[in-house]
């Protein structure tokens, strides 16, 4: 009996030992997850310090500029270039790229930076925006070169190409004629093109009333696009060369207004890369159709960035907003078709 006795004595005073084991192990573990857990907050709390320390001290930014639509995107290009930070004050201020070395600026640490590079031939595919924490920063604009050239084609009812005098449109009283579709192509090498929309030039005093491409188009080339709209705009031009000429404009619209006005923007097209709208519209109200032979001359043009002049800052658009205002990119002048009687 005794045995027993001395035996569960051992048993139980063994199995404290065991409990305050256990028991001092997680405190260890805790004490251990504690003292990790301080540790990290002690060193995100000192790298806040650094930060906040760092904050206002001068920084440079060190910029280059490529060319996206070339073969080679690491080809350097010689464009203005704009850095603007988030006060206001512009760091680098058309200052031209360098194909061979970067450009500087100076600026503080702590400042958003936005980064823009265009001129009357190339454009900006997207700003750069970055939030300086470094002494040197850094910065690479994706820019591109822009098409000067491009193709329209007017299909007829045989959807065959049919412009330039081959086949026109005919009203011989009033009414109206159609074309099946514009294709517009970009040919240019090596260089894109923003379409913003077209703008049709029709005679004076024309016999032409209306001419309308609204609606759906197709979009070819273009990796993450297959259709768009194309839609009646109200965009009116104080360029001279293009006063006689907006007589009917067209924008391209996606419905995504994060950039442009109200959803109306560009479609970028690589080399070959086209856009084919729906049924081209020709109408006449004269008693007499077109009777005789009128050109509706057609032309492209560009939306992009530009510096602004009435403010001071950045500025999107199909012109610039100086008192003598200019294209943001030349013009492409398009294929004509004629009116006539039949």
């Amino acid at each position: 009996m005794r045995k027993n006795m001395s035996m569960n004595k051992k048993g139980q005073a063994v199995a404290w030992v065991l409990v305050i084991l256990v028991f001092l192990g997680f405190l260890g573990v805790g004490g251990y997850v504690f003292m990790q857990g301080d540790d990290e907050q002690q060193g995100e709390t000192a790298a806040a310090v650094a930060q906040a320390t760092k904050t206002g001290d001068v920084s440079s930014i060190k910029v280059y500029v490529r060319d996206m639509a070339n073969d080679d995107v690491n080809t350097k290009l010689a464009v203005a270039t704009y850095c603007q930070g988030d006060d206001g004050v512009f760091i680098i201020d058309g200052t031209t790229s360098s194909t061979s070395a970067e450009i500087s600026g100076q600026t503080t640490i702590g400042k958003t930076i936005t980064c823009y590079a265009f001129d009357s031939t190339h454009q900006t595919l997207a700003p750069s925006v970055i939030k300086v924490d470094e002494e040197v920063e850094h910065i690479v604009i994706d820019a591109y070169t822009v098409s000067t050239t491009a193709t329209v084609d007017f299909y007829d009812d045989t959807f065959t190409v049919a412009d330039n005098g081959i086949s026109n449109i005919t009203i011989a009283s009033e009414g109206s004629d159609t074309y099946q579709k514009l294709k517009f192509t970009n040919t240019g090498s090596d260089a894109w093109y923003p379409l913003g929309g077209f703008y049709v030039n029709t005679v004076e005093s024309s016999n032409v009333s209306l001419v309308d491409i609204t609606g759906s188009a197709v979009v070819g080339g273009v990796a993450d696009k297959s259709s768009t709209q194309i839609v009646d705009s109200l965009l009116t031009t104080r360029v001279s060369a293009r006063k006689s000429a907006f007589d009917y404009v067209f924008e391209i619209n996606d419905g995504n207004p994060s950039v442009g006005n109200n959803g109306n923007q560009p479609i970028i097209l690589d080399e070959n890369d086209f856009i084919e709208t729906g049924v081209v519209n020709v109408e006449s109200t004269n008693s007499g159709g077109c009777a005789t032979a009128e050109s509706v001359t057609w032309a492209s043009f560009t939306k992009g960035y530009y510096r602004e002049a009435t403010n001071t800052g950045i500025g999107y658009g199909h012109e610039t907003d100086a008192v003598s205002s200019a294209v943001i990119t030349a013009d492409v002048n398009l294929d004509d078709f004629y009116c006539a009687a039949s």
